[in-house]
């Protein structure tokens, strides 16, 4: 069986025969360069063995093992943090696929809180971002179909140590989403406290927000 009728346009893979399927044998050999898809992709291991690595983390595949990839996955790949992926459909397709330009902005924030992260990830190692955020580097099991209102400018008032309920999946979404309120509220952090009295969130809390804080300030140089 020939190469997959599949060509790559700006780290995009689609059918370039106008297929609507294909099924064949490919085998991969050394590093494949992150992408996206714009089908479903199903993998099935049948010999050898490798390292699948997405947004769910890095997994050890051998024999037998199946992947699920679905098209256009928003999110961040931690080997290459200045790059944040959206999905297209979100702003370019049709008009019942696309979101709020609202909902949009704090969806690239909070992917935005993700780069930060890699960015500074010698800092999730200190004690004092430990002790609020916990272990980032912990198993991955966040689904990525879970709804998120990246619109929401106003703190929940539960999860009571969480800024959001999406916050509490993994320490790396929790970061993500301290960061998207510290960034769109910034300039009026003692509104955003005050907001977290009213709605008596838990004194963590306010140290993810102090510590963040705290961060960025020594980033520019106070």
């Amino acid at each position: 069986m020939g190469e997959p009728p599949v060509e790559n346009s700006h780290a995009m893979l689609y059918f370039s025969d106008g297929s609507l399927a294909y099924a064949g044998h490919y085998l991969h050999e050394g590093l494949h360069p992150v992408h996206t898809h714009s089908f479903v992709e199903v993998a099935v291991m049948t010999g050898g063995a490798g390292v699948h690595l997405s947004l769910a983390g890095r997994q050890q595949l051998q024999v037998g093992d199946v992947i699920l990839l679905r098209p256009g996955v928003s999110g961040v790949d931690p080997r290459y943090p200045k790059v944040v992926e959206i999905e297209q459909r979100y702003a370019t397709g049709r008009r019942q696929d696309e979101i709020p330009w609202t909902m949009l902005t704090g969806l690239i924030v909070h992917e935005l809180g993700h780069s930060f992260l890699y960015h500074h990830w010698r800092w999730t190692r200190s004690d004092a971002f430990r002790r609020v955020f916990g272990e980032v580097n912990k198993a991955y099991r966040v689904k990525d179909e879970s709804w998120v209102d990246f619109q929401r400018r106003k703190v929940a008032i539960a999860p009571v140590d969480h800024v959001s309920a999406y916050a509490m999946q993994h320490p790396q979404e929790d970061f993500a989403e301290t960061f998207r309120f510290y960034v769109t509220r910034f300039g009026r952090l003692r509104d955003l406290f005050s907001e977290l009295g009213r709605k008596r969130k838990g004194v963590v809390v306010y140290e993810k927000f102090l510590e963040l804080h705290a961060y960025v300030r020594t980033l520019r140089g106070y």
